[in-house]
């Protein structure tokens, strides 16, 4: 008892330091920090969708597609998110096995088409569940518009459900594949791996979800009536770019750059070109690198659609451009932090 009084108390890092779980307690925590994402992001989707239409009520269609494609949205990108953190978090060490595992099929799991596909189809599993949800909201509102609290509730039901089950099953595989290996699954050049099999198809989703989500802010917006309020115009749809690329490359390091270093610990990655792709340094690319890379996209991308948009520009040309916006930088982002996870990694193993 005197040894256990006397015994020094936990510094503050020591108390938030991740420690090691089984595999149980972890996908059990990993469901409920799924809920309190689920919370926030139906907080957010809600209170931006109400402020930003003139008179903070949504139509009864306008509000059931919100509920469709926030439902598909969630659940495609958390079925990468959590798949790679489920990875990840094997791989360091931090999930351990507890007899309830399975031993991982010999398949190959990080394959593009693989690891898109379960991202797709969860996506469409997310978009059925939320047309359900959608229709009998549209039955209850009988045409009457929603306010911020009848969204808030269905955006958290439909996307929060899509996103925590997408995830869950996301969490498993990844720590799966972690914890068992399979043999089916071979190191892949870092290059090819960075830009083609995971940086490109996650520009492709940043590219439609900033068109879409552009549809939900400027979709009450006038086009072409310079005299009246509530106007449609280049300033307008480019004000909150930093937001964008803050967001990008926020997510970006946080899915891609855990996949790189998720994948390296694994002995996943190779290099082509390892004098170049491997300086003699611990650790080359730092957040500055990230940094610079999201401030030299913002400005030139920025400069070219200011360069490109009329000062009343039509709806179809918002979406586009911001769309095109977000392709670019995602994928260049995207890139630059897979890259920096493989190769800090794999340096560190030296």
């Amino acid at each position: 008892m005197t040894m256990a009084l006397d015994a020094p108390k936990p510094t503050l890092r020591e108390r938030f330091t991740p420690r090691a779980q089984g595999r149980t307690q972890y996908l059990s925590g990993q469901v409920f920090a799924g809920l309190i994402n689920a919370l926030i992001s139906a907080l957010f989707v809600s209170a931006y969708g109400i402020t930003r239409v003139s008179s903070h009520r949504l139509s009864p269609a306008t509000a059931a597609t919100i509920l469709i494609a926030g439902a598909a949205i969630n659940a495609f990108i958390t079925a990468i998110v959590s798949f790679y953190t489920g990875l990840s978090d094997a791989a360091s060490g931090l999930v351990t096995k507890d007899g309830t595992e399975k031993p991982s099929p010999d398949v190959d799991v990080l394959s593009a088409a693989s690891l898109w596909g379960r991202a797709i189809a969860g996506g469409l599993g997310g978009a059925a569940w939320g047309t359900g949800l959608a229709f009998l909201a549209l039955a209850a509102l009988n045409r009457r518009e929603t306010h911020f609290l009848g969204l808030f509730v269905g955006v958290l039901v439909t996307a929060g459900v899509a996103s925590i089950t997408s995830g869950l099953a996301g969490n498993a595989l990844g720590v799966r594949t972690g914890l068992d290996l399979p043999k089916a699954i071979m190191p892949r050049p870092a290059r090819r791996r960075a830009w083609r099999d995971l940086a490109l198809p996650f520009a492709i989703v940043f590219g439609i979800f900033a068109a879409a989500f552009g549809l939900l802010l400027f979709h009450d917006y006038h086009v072409g009536a310079q005299f009246s309020s509530h106007v449609l115009t280049e300033k307008e749809i480019l004000a909150d770019l930093p937001f964008q690329v803050l967001l990008i490359t926020w997510i970006a390091n946080f899915v891609l750059g855990r996949a790189g270093k998720a994948e390296a610990t694994l002995g996943l990655v190779t290099f082509e070109d390892p004098e170049r792709e491997l300086p003699n340094t611990k650790s080359p690319y730092g957040i500055q690198a990230m940094v610079w890379t999201a401030v030299i996209v913002l400005f030139a991308g920025g400069s070219l659609a200011r360069f490109i948009l009329p000062s009343y520009p039509t709806l179809v040309e918002v979406l586009i451009a911001r769309g095109a916006f977000s392709l670019v930088t995602a994928f260049v982002i995207g890139g630059m932090a897979y890259m920096r996870g493989a190769v800090n990694t794999t340096l560190e193993q030296r």
